[in-house]
């Protein structure tokens, strides 16, 4: 079973009384840095901004934004994707109860998938430890058995291929933004299964993994800086920067430029 066919699974991980106050704090910690670095694209750019938010969820992003004037005015249009419809669905009558349905579109598609989109962005973004979510391709979440073959992560190709293809979307002097990037450390580890526990879900990986997976379908790596810098330097990346969210290891945004 996927995670994906569960939608009891999918709401949980939704629903603030499952999700760890790390992960809560978390939230708000990107969204001031998101807030900071909208506000000085378009001060550099004196131009409104058209976003692309990969993995939007309901909203909440969009809300928050669109709750201060001063910042939801940098942006001109404002694009999420989602593979979950029945968080678009939710999403969709939040735009028309926020009353933002006239500069947000929203749209069916998976990450992998974003080269088919016919516009560029001055900001293309992931929130929510997003940036973790993408595994190898063909893994096996059904028979994973970490003592008798552990998967290695040097290479990611999911993940490079994802940010390489973004790099045709993106506008002159644009931005990539991975709002929340969980860091590679025992604590945040165990912080992480916890959550998926709490979400009725069965962990199939150890401590010496460094990414977190459950039997239904549901990935979450963590990085170190150097790891993060080598997957988007084969991307195409040349300048990194890391913001810290916390004081005590468990989170940090990455803004790219290229």
């Amino acid at each position: 079973m996927n995670i994906y066919d569960s939608e009891e699974k999918i709401s949980s991980t939704f629903d603030p009384a499952f999700i760890p106050e790390e992960q809560l704090q978390t939230q708000w910690s990107e969204l001031i840095q998101i807030k900071k670095a909208i506000a000085d694209l378009y001060g550099r750019k004196n131009k409104k901004l058209s976003i692309l938010d990969i993995g939007v969820g309901t909203g909440r992003i969009i809300r928050h934004l669109s709750g201060i004037p001063e910042v939801w005015n940098c942006i001109e249009l404002y694009t999420g994707i989602d593979n979950n419809t029945n968080c678009l669905s939710i999403a969709q009558q939040n735009m028309q109860k926020w009353k933002r349905d006239d500069k947000v579109s929203l749209l069916p598609l998976e990450a992998k998938d974003i080269a088919q989109l016919d516009k560029k962005f001055d900001i293309i973004m992931t929130t929510w430890f997003t940036p973790g979510n993408f595994y190898p391709p063909g893994f096996d979440f059904s028979g994973y058995d970490p003592v008798k073959k552990r998967l290695s992560l040097k290479k990611n190709p999911a993940f490079t291929s994802l940010w390489a293809s973004s790099h045709k979307l993106l506008k002159k002097n644009g931005m990539v933004i991975l709002g929340s990037c969980y860091h590679q450390n025992d604590a945040t580890r165990i912080r992480q299964e916890l959550f998926y526990q709490q979400c009725g879900m069965t962990i199939i990986t150890d401590e010496k993994d460094t990414f977190t997976a459950t039997r239904e379908g549901f990935w979450s790596q963590r990085f170190t800086l150097r790891q993060l810098k080598k997957y988007l330097k084969d991307a195409g990346f040349r300048r990194v920067k890391k913001i810290n969210l916390d004081e005590y290891g468990f989170a940090f945004q990455v803004q790219l430029f290229i």
